[in-house]
């Protein structure tokens, strides 16, 4: 629920920001921050405990050179595709739609995720994972009506 609340917070602040400011200057600062807060969240904790640290310790010498170099181009899939693209995307996005619209196109990510994995991974679709698509999809158009007839409420 706080996630939530974080989310739609960071989405309507950035609709003022994305107007304003280059995308990719939004997203490398957007980028920074997450790197900064997610670093701090991770090491200042195993600084202030000997067992973490060394437990970190241990994980990263009991890692082969294969490990250690798969473990590093996920770090960077995920650092340039995952983090930095999909960032620069939104601020792009965000710069030509209104932060509403926004919204509603980010709650159809369940639904990627589902169709990629059943087509890549080969994962079944369930009945409930059905359901789940469908009550997302009728919610997703109801927004959108509800969001059309607005905007043509205020023309």
């Amino acid at each position: 629920f706080l996630a939530a609340i974080a989310y739609s917070t960071h989405v309507l602040r950035l609709d003022g920001y994305a107007k304003k400011v280059a995308p990719l200057q939004l997203a490398f600062g957007k980028q920074t921050a997450q790197l900064g807060y997610s670093s701090m969240l991770a090491w200042v904790p195993a600084l202030l405990s000997p067992p973490r640290m060394q437990s970190y310790s241990n994980f990263a010498s009991s890692l082969s050179h294969d490990q250690a170099l798969q473990m590093l181009m996920i770090v960077i899939w995920n650092g340039a595709i995952s983090s930095a693209f999909t960032s620069y995307a939104q601020s792009y996005g965000q710069r030509r739609i209104p932060a509403t619209l926004a919204s509603l196109l980010f709650t159809t990510q369940p639904l990627w995720n589902a169709l990629l994995c059943s087509i890549f991974l080969h994962e079944s679709i369930g009945a409930i994972g059905i359901g789940g698509i469908t009550l997302v999809l009728a919610a997703l158009s109801n927004s959108l009506l509800k969001l059309s007839e607005d905007s043509e409420k205020s023309k």
